[in-house]
């Protein structure tokens, strides 16, 4: 895996953690970045109960005191450079406190549930980071066994969904990106399908050519290997892509509102997607698209 970005200075990732089983996944794909990135690894744990308890008794005395064992003995073999913060709230304000704070590159978390043949809810948590968090939020859904190398972004030719492309070239700068755009016919119920199917598809292929070359140019050169304009929804072509490709990471802008925002289509990819995936939040992206 390169190191990003070069000659950047102090790199910080912010985990968001429990500690807890469901976090591993997430825990080992956060000290892989830091390792290859060279980055601090600052691990973040909300408490709620009997915080400003001063009682060696208290849950949040324990909780430092077993997190702070439990990681010394985890990253002792490793030279990573790991803080821990332990602070009262809501888990999401806690963790977009903390990442604002220092300026964390990149957010890494996990998943509330991820069942096999069940349910596959990335969490409360995941929901509120996506729409507000001020930097990158990485939902680690697989076990990590190698650097990613096959990224999927699903387009719409927004602006955000430009600056979520260009930030994971950015971020992983040895993995392929393929842009997958669904097109559909407006007003099926009124016109031709197939009549006016082949229009839509060439008015898509002109948008991509205007897309590809605003992209090329945001993210210094680099383009992406492939793009694919298919008809169907953008829901039903990342899950038949996620099924027939496998890629590692599927890409995501997230705006407040609007296509890939909101409690609808933003939800669905993230619910929908079987392996992990990278949103870059509006919230996020103002600097840049200033």
């Amino acid at each position: 895996m390169a190191e990003f970005p070069p000659n950047s200075g102090d790199l910080e990732i912010v985990l968001a953690s429990d500690l807890g089983c469901r976090c591993d996944r997430a825990l080992d794909r956060a000290r892989a970045l830091a390792a290859a990135w060279r980055a601090r690894l600052r691990l973040v744990i909300a408490v709620e109960d009997d915080f400003h308890d001063p009682s060696w008794r208290s849950a949040r005395h324990h909780l430092i005191e077993q997190a702070g064992a439990d990681l010394a003995a985890e990253f002792q073999d490793d030279a990573i450079d790991w803080t821990l913060d332990v602070a009262a709230g809501d888990p999401a304000e806690v963790v977009m406190a903390a990442a604002a704070q220092s300026g964390a590159r990149l957010i890494v978390t996990g998943v509330a549930r991820n069942e096999l043949m069940g349910r596959n809810d990335p969490g409360r948590m995941a929901r509120t980071l996506m729409r507000r968090a001020p930097a990158p939020v990485l939902v680690v859904k697989r076990r990590p066994h190698d650097p990613y190398r096959r990224m999927m972004a699903p387009t719409d030719f927004s602006r955000a969904s430009e600056l979520a492309a260009a930030e994971a070239m950015r971020l992983f700068p040895d993995a392929t990106l393929t842009l997958l755009h669904g097109y559909r016919v407006p007003f099926s119920g009124f016109i031709s399908e197939p009549a006016n199917q082949d229009e839509m598809r060439e008015e898509a292929l002109e948008n991509l050519a205007e897309f590809r070359k605003r992209l090329q140019v945001r993210a210094g050169g680099r383009e992406p290997l492939t793009a694919l304009v298919e008809y169907g929804s953008v829901e039903e072509l990342e899950a038949d892509y996620v099924r027939s490709h496998a890629p590692d990471l599927v890409v995501l802008g997230a705006k407040r509102t609007g296509r890939f925002g909101g409690q609808g289509a933003a939800d669905r990819l993230l619910l929908g997607a079987r392996c992990d995936v990278l949103i870059v939040p509006e919230a996020s992206q103002a600097a840049e698209a200033a």
